[in-house]
């Protein structure tokens, strides 16, 4: 595995999604998204231990 380095970010957007943005000093960029899901059922489990 080689090693980078570089900047990034994370945002919670209006919406709910949490935005990641990561950039490495050799010119490469990622974006993510993510939206909470509903875990209703593993909440029900979490209750019942």
């Amino acid at each position: 595995m080689d090693k980078v380095s570089g900047d990034g970010h994370a945002e919670l957007l209006n919406d709910g999604t949490f935005q990641i943005t990561l950039a490495n000093h050799n010119g490469g960029a990622a974006a993510l998204k993510a939206k909470r899901q509903d875990n209703s059922l593993l909440g029900d489990e979490l209750a019942r231990s």
